[in-house]
């Protein structure tokens, strides 16, 4: 079946039998699913037929994200660009399922929302500017994508592994002069940043250099480490099988070398001519049979070889399918007579002696051609020439992918370097300079300065930032400096707000999610003006992986938008984005929570998530008894509803498992969602398998989620419904996905958030007070309120200290307070959009402050765009109505009252009998 939308699709009752599995006949058409909700119209289901566009009027967090064709969109570990009004998405093509190259995807888009496939802007058949095919068998990840104004060149970096491995550690840089391309790839092809540069920056392969992640001695000297060889051309024994030689499933050119190594076992410049095979993957036309080829040889001529009587001869079939038979002693091969033998593919014929060897192919009957080469040794004093290594399948075109090939070395005493992207293997030699490794990786842009740098992960040790040239296709080499050693920190994300450059990183951890931390600098040129790093996110970047950070808002006004990657690592085609709104407030703080869809207006700069509230924050809980818990290393079950999602180091944290966890939310609630923030130690393979059952008396339950089976580590959001007053999460197992056993030790969650739905707005319910948390006094920042309060702001009752100088609430018996610059906000759902709304409320200046006060004065703001300011008279200490009004965008906003505090001081208003009703 294939999904479609289609605005005039009519919704029909769906069936008890189809909501169990039974397959729909013909055409059938029904709403959408409520899992994506941010679907336009209605999907539909025809079998077999096309898919129609999916229209989104948002984005979909950690849920199938659809292009305008219907397909799942490839973009993973991706960057956008905005050119000219256009958003350009690049990211890696998983629709294989494996970590291999296949493309780099791109996609365009006027709204951010919705997604058009471009097409693939680098594959395996993407050349380099002399022609090679150097990415016909490797792994591309990460492609970034950037403008030069200077050039008018679109210049498109990845990160370049080989095949199999992540030991080489390279960048790949190709150009174009549309966003669409072509791109080429640069003359550089893949290259380690800063290698071969006469800088003094980069390991010199074999020399030692200081080993920066260690600590100095007394003195400052660091303890030393050799840089050893850098994988690039790869080795391989003679003979021995090599991931790197296998699945060669594009066309493609393999090179290999003999080279002699130093007592120290690093290449020297002694060295073979090249060997190379073109592979061509496609139709093989045919061909009469071919004789088989013997190596090593001479083009003819008797070949000399080492007088030590230790070189090799092997022979390699000309044609696939076909029975060598061969003789060393001259005589022309027979099969089955006198002194013929069956050749074995790679079977090593000593050449210890002067010797003729001819050998055949036999195939259905027919014999070939006969090969022949006359091998004798050296003589004494003279050196043999280096032979070449062999390639057992010589180069042709061939249906399918070539399964494997080996090599084998001819000359004794040599190794074997290949490469099989048409480059000339050219092993480093003891003293190069082979840069520094590159790995999970970012490009920033500076608006303030339009330099660009390169962030990227060296090994498990290194951040090292790089200036790029003017061009943007290569670094400099001396603006290099390294970051955050030994903490293992990749996957950058960088963006400006003001004076400031931010950046996000994860941990390293494989494919699995883990703390994301940000820090600021005022200087990206400056090593030692980083800031400590700070958490966002919870405990696993709501599971996600940044990529990016957009500043989507103008120079005046900026606003953000996180871009991340949920990866699945056991279907990585199937893996989804995260893209959530992400707050820099004026002190240089990140925020980030959880949203399952973000909507993007653009026309406003501003990114928003769902409605809803948490109602369990602060609320009594129950749960299987704790370990030992401290001030400093909390573990009790009401760690996980204190609202703090962010803090590593509080949690709660069962003896063992089973274990269960459950929250009282004080009276039936209707329900929205659960968000889980479940333990995991640095991003660890271990995920929680649970069921979700709600009450409303603790006693009768029903089950709502069965995730017993569940294969995926941290953050989980589930879709609740009802009214219920109890939630309780019943973790039946926590399992090691990787090793498949137990793993209780990571048993554990660090935030457990049960959110109300949001109800349907309308003016006879849209009365928002403040009765909620009562607190017979006055709290700041109280939990339990639908409100959300900064610091600064809270809740007071009547008489209480902060209000007893004023009148009574004009509604029930608590006022909210402002002190300030604090703020309170709630969302609010509902609205019809392009109508217009009246926000109403009453407030009073605090009567008793001590010494008396200048006034407060606050910013009424819906959606973040204030709507009116305020500034009642110092005098005015009773309850006087204010309003202002505004035009609905979608169907639902946010509220913000915020103090302003325009004439300084410590002045306080107090709030009550906030109100909305349409007025249009």
């Amino acid at each position: 079946m294939q999904y479609c939308l289609g605005a005039n699709a009519q919704p029909i009752t769906t069936t008890q039998s189809e909501k169990e599995g039974t397959s729909m006949k013909n055409h059938t058409c029904h709403p959408l699913l409520r899992r994506l909700p941010v679907l336009l119209a209605t999907v539909c289901v025809f079998a077999g037929g096309p898919a129609m566009a999916a229209t989104y009027t948002a984005v979909p967090n950690g849920q199938p994200y659809l292009d305008a064709s219907g397909t799942h969109i490839q973009a993973h570990g991706g960057f956008v660009l905005k050119h000219e009004g256009v958003y350009y998405w690049v990211g890696e093509d998983k629709s294989h399922n494996a970590a291999s190259f296949k493309a780099v995807a791109m996609y365009k888009s006027t709204d951010l929302e919705n997604w058009e496939r471009v097409g693939a802007v680098l594959t395996p058949d993407t050349v380099d500017v002399y022609g090679n095919h150097i990415l016909s068998h490797c792994k591309i990840e990460r492609p970034k994508l950037l403008f030069n104004q200077a050039t008018n060149k679109f210049v498109l970096w990845g990160h370049w592994e080989n095949y199999s491995s992540y030991g080489p550690s390279r960048v790949i840089v190709a150009t174009a002069d549309r966003p669409e391309g072509p791109y080429t790839i640069t003359a550089k092809g893949h290259f380690r940043p800063g290698e071969g540069n006469s800088a003094g920056v980069g390991y010199l392969m074999g020399i030692p250099t200081p080993n920066l992640a260690k600590p100095p001695d007394a003195d400052g000297n660091y303890p030393t480490f050799i840089p050893g060889y850098p994988s690039y051309p790869m080795t391989v024994a003679s003979g021995a099988a090599n991931a790197e030689l296998a699945n060669f499933g594009y066309s493609t050119t393999l090179k290999a070398v003999a080279v002699k190594l130093d007592g120290e076992g690093y290449p020297t410049p002694s060295r073979s001519a090249v060997a190379q095979a073109d592979y061509v993957i496609g139709t093989a036309a045919g061909a009469a049979l071919a004789p088989p080829a013997i190596y090593p040889q001479a083009g003819g001529a008797t070949v000399v070889v080492n007088n030590n009587l230790k070189d090799n001869a092997y022979i390699v079939a000309g044609s696939p399918g076909a029975t060598l038979y061969y003789t060393t002693d001259g005589s022309t091969p027979v099969a089955g007579a006198g002194t013929t033998k069956v050749y074995a593919e790679g079977t090593a014929i000593p050449l210890n002696a002067a010797k003729v060897i001819k050998a055949v192919s036999v195939k259905d009957g027919v014999i070939s051609a006969v090969g022949t080469v006359s091998y004798r040794p050296a003589d004494a004093g003279v050196a043999a020439p280096m032979y070449p290594p062999v390639i057992s399948l010589p180069g042709g075109t061939y249906a399918g992918s070539i399964a494997a090939v080996k090599l084998y070395t001819v000359s004794d005493g040599t190794s074997i370097y290949f490469t099989a992207d048409g480059r000339d293997p050219a092993p480093p030699v003891k003293g190069d300079n082979t840069g520094y490794g590159s790995r999970d990786y970012t490009l920033f842009q500076d608006p303030q300065t339009g330099k660009a740098y390169l962030v990227t992960a060296q090994d498990n040790v290194y951040l090292r930032v790089w200036q790029l040239t003017d061009d943007y296709t290569d670094v400099v080499p001396s603006t290099q400096y390294p970051m955050f050693i030994n903490q293992s920190r990749e996957a950058p994300a960088l963006v400006r707000k003001g004076d400031y450059v931010y950046m996000m990183t994860s941990r390293q951890s494989g494919w699995y999610p883990n703390q994301l931390l940000y820090t600021r600098t005022a200087d990206i040129g400056n090593k030692d003006g980083w800031e400590v790093q700070k958490s966002i996110g919870d405990n696993t970047g709501w599971h996600s992986q940044p990529t990016q950070v957009l500043d989507i808002g103008t120079a005046a006004a900026p606003e953000y938008l996180y871009l991340g990657d949920r990866w699945n690592p056991s279907l990585l085609g199937s893996s989804t984005y995260v893209w959530l709104p992400l707050d820099i407030d004026g002190a240089g703080n990140m925020e980030m929570r959880w949203t399952p869809e973000t909507d993007i207006d653009l026309a406003k700069g501003k990114a928003s998530g769902v409605g809803g509230q948490i109602v369990s924050n602060g609320k009594p809980v129950a749960a299987t008894a704790n370990v030992a818990s401290t001030a400093a290393a909390p573990r009790t079950p009401d760690q996980a509803n204190d609202g703090v999602f962010n803090l590593a180091t509080a949690y709660y944290q069962p003896t063992g498992t089973p274990f269960y966890w459950q929250v009282d939310l004080g009276k039936n609630v209707d329900l929205g969602r659960l968000d889980l923030s479940l333990r995991s130690v640095g991003g660890s393979d271990a995920a929680h398998r649970y069921t979700v059952a709600v009450s409303q008396d603790g006693t009768t339950w029903t089950s709502q989620v069965d995730n017993s089976a569940n294969t995926r580590v941290g953050f989980q959001s589930h879709n609740l419904n009802g009214s219920y007053r109890y939630v309780r999460v019943n973790v039946s197992q926590v399992w090691d996905m990787v090793h498949n056993a137990s793993a209780s030790w990571s048993a554990g969650i660090f935030e457990a958030s049960v959110y109300s739905r949001p109800a349907a707005w309308n003016s006879t319910t849209a009365d928002f007070g403040f009765e909620k948390p009562l607190t017979g006094s006055q709290l700041e920042q109280p939990a339990g309120s639908e409100w959300t309060f900064g610091a600064g702001a809270g809740i007071a009752s009547n008489g209480s200290g902060m209000s007893a100088g004023n009148p009574v609430a004009p509604d029930g018996t608590q006022v909210a307070f402002i002190q300030r610059q604090g703020s309170i906000a709630r969302d609010i759902t509902g609205l019809v959009p392009g109508k217009t709304y009246r926000v109403s409320l009453k407030a009073a200046q605090r009567a008793n402050t001590p010494g008396g006060q200048l006034g407060q004065t606050f910013d009424l703001l819906v959606s973040d765009a204030s709507i009116g300011s305020f500034a009642p008279a110092q005098w005015a200490t009773s309850y006087r109505p204010y309003s202002a009004t505004f035009v609905a965008t979608a169907a639902f906003a946010s509220v913000k009252l915020q103090g302003t505090n325009l004439r300084g001081g410590d002045n306080t208003i107090l709030l009550d009998q906030v109100h909305i009703d349409q007025v249009d």
